[in-house]
């Protein structure tokens, strides 16, 4: 399957595939932001959903964050993007943990010129 728009179907996908990954104590400790303008995802942490006492680290947040991140490049390469991942994108903001920038979508459409972007930028 090959889409180049970031419609309501293609995030869709993309969060079920993401949500599916294993986390600590399945706590699922991740939120997801899409700019569709840039095609890309924002993977952050979900403050509240911290285990202090059991990993005060946060080591265990950070592997399941691993996952999910995993889980989403899988199923932008399935929607025929390539997803191009950045770690720790911002120093002055510690839960924004990833960035999954989704090349071919908005402005880096496919050679034909058959991508279009939806505008827009949200919280999911």
């Amino acid at each position: 399957m090959r889409t180049w728009e970031i419609d309501a179907t293609a995030v869709r996908t993309l969060l079920a595939a993401a949500v599916a990954a294993p986390s600590i104590h399945n706590t699922q400790p991740w939120r997801f932001g899409l700019d569709a303008d840039n095609g890309s995802v924002e993977v952050r942490a979900a403050v509240g959903r911290r285990l202090p006492m059991t990993v005060p680290d946060l080591r265990a947040r950070h592997l399941s964050v691993g996952a999910t991140v995993f889980n989403l490049r899988v199923a932008a390469a399935h929607l025929g993007w390539v997803p191009v991942v950045r770690l720790l994108p911002a120093e002055d903001d510690p839960e924004l943990l990833a960035i999954v920038h989704l090349a071919g979508a908005g402005g880096d459409g496919p050679a034909s010129g058959t991508g279009r972007p939806v505008n827009g930028t949200r919280l999911l």
